[in-house]
């Protein structure tokens, strides 16, 4: 075994007030919004530091890093420039505030160095050291190589043929195709917020009541958080004091018996409290929202049933089981937690109204998300009503159930189901964790510009549809 050592000093903090100044200008540049990126320099270096940026920008670059050798030459030097784990930032700013910058680090006497600027057009990626070519390469290429060893194990974990279809199309991937066909509105002052109640409900295991109950009310709710227990135990009920109902996303008793299984059994095997279920769903003045394991749990209780399946019910009359539409095992063969694009369709479900057309991203978190329909005519029925108004879609905006932008392989690239009169709704995306911006990993110059979220929307028209709607 052959070690090659380059240098002999190990990365430290020699000055802890220029620590401190470098420190304090970063979180002025975050504060103001004057960096597009940045990038710590550790481990690796500054290159490691570099082509990360640009592998997941997925643009180029053009880099001239001086040093303060007039002339490098040798390889040992190049690597020490290249490599070094110094402690250190990497910062892409926009034009117009790279005076501003300037001018902050100079009065505190912090040292930055220009290193050259992004190629959108190309994406040929080339850094020189004093002005000599050191790499010069596409960043597809580069980005390919870097992840090689990873789809190799993750080839060992999941689907090889999934894996593969994630590796190959990298190199083709570009910016999501997000895009908005409403102005989203922040949230206002409301006096209504005690008219209209809505119960967060979750079961053990359960995860995300947080997110669910802050989005709710941010848009005017009155939130309960209820558990399962409180409902068994009588403790409170699913009355007429609530319009709306939110069951959350997670892993309800572990999904031992399969997703939400033991959760949807609380409910048919409590008669009290199954009562209460039927009788808020019949009510016409209700709403429901199910976000991943709540999806679920919904289905299996029957919410989101197209109308054809009372017919085929009726059809096979010995038929042991349910026509219920399910989520069930990601192709993948894997739990996926990725941040995914889907397309909003025209439906009639309320807390979509206005927001047909458009395309936003969105977190989603699990390991059984992909919808099946027992009989090809549950499908047909949900695309012919218009039942099916989240979708995935790829880069170019198209629906696919292509890996990875479809996390599960569901037919059509369904993502949620609503029931035919609209009120009921279920995805397995998680909107309620993407309602505020911070949220967003990344942001389109459409997203960037919304004055909020745009997933915020969704739970504002719930509370529009409960002052629209009269009570029962």
């Amino acid at each position: 075994m052959h070690t090659f050592l380059v240098g002999r000093e190990v990365p430290d903090v020699e000055d802890a007030a220029l620590f401190i100044n470098a420190f304090k200008a970063i979180q002025t540049c975050v504060h103001n919004q004057w960096l597009s990126a940045g990038h710590d320099r550790s481990d690796g270096g500054l290159i490691v530091a570099l082509v990360e940026m640009a592998f997941a920008g997925n643009v180029g670059l053009h880099v001239n890093i001086p040093s303060s050798s007039s002339k490098v030459q040798t390889l040992r030097e190049q690597l020490g420039v290249l490599f070094s784990e110094e402690l250190g930032y990497v910062v892409q700013v926009p034009k117009a505030h790279q005076a501003s910058v300037v001018a902050l680090f100079a009065s505190l006497h912090v040292p930055l160095v220009h290193l050259g600027h992004v190629t959108d057009v190309d994406q040929t990626l080339v850094i020189q050291v004093n002005g000599r070519t050191v790499v010069e390469d596409t960043t597809a290429r580069l980005r390919d190589t870097w992840e090689a060893t990873s789809f190799e194990l993750e080839k060992r974990q999941r689907s090889p043929d999934h894996v593969q279809q994630e590796q190959d199309g990298l190199k083709h991937r570009s910016i999501p195709p997000w895009q908005l066909t409403y102005e989203p509105t922040p949230p206002k002052a409301l006096s209504t917020r005690n008219q209209h109640r809505i119960a967060v409900l979750r079961e053990e295991g359960s995860n995300g009541d947080r997110e669910m109950g802050s989005s709710f009310y941010l848009a005017g709710f009155e939130v309960w958080d209820i558990t399962m227990r409180d409902l068994v135990a009588g403790t409170v009920a699913l009355d007429e004091r609530f319009r709306g109902v939110a069951f959350v996303g997670g892993f309800s008793f572990a999904d031992v018996l399969g997703s939400a299984k033991g959760w949807a059994g609380v409910v048919k095997y409590h008669p009290n409290v199954l009562a209460q279920f039927k009788a808020f769903r019949a009510r016409t003045d209700t709403f429901s929202l199910g976000v991943c394991n709540g999806c679920q749990f919904m289905s299996l209780l029957g919410w989101v049933n197209p109308p054809v399946s009372e017919q085929l019910a009726l059809e096979n009359p010995t038929r042991a089981g349910d026509w219920n539409p399910r989520f069930i095992d990601n192709a993948c063969e894997k739990y996926v937690c990725n941040f995914v694009t889907v397309q909003i369709q025209e439906s009639n479900a309320v807390m979509l109204k206005g927001m047909a057309g458009s395309s936003l991203g969105v977190w989603v978190a699990h390991g059984e998300g992909r919808a099946y329909f027992a009989d090809p005519r549950l499908l047909q029925d949900v695309l012919d009503n218009k039942l099916a108004p989240v979708r995935y879609v790829n880069d170019a905006n198209e629906i696919t159930e292509a890996y990875p932008f479809s996390p599960n392989g569901s037919p059509h690239g369904i993502a949620g189901l609503v029931s035919d009169d609209g009120r009921h709704f279920c995805l397995m995306p998680h909107p309620e964790r993407t309602s505020l911006k911070f949220q967003w990993p990344y942001k389109t110059k459409a997203i960037q510009e919304a004055k909020v979220s745009p997933w915020l929307q969704l739970f504002q028209n719930a509370k529009s549809f409960c002052e629209e709607s009269t009570t029962n």
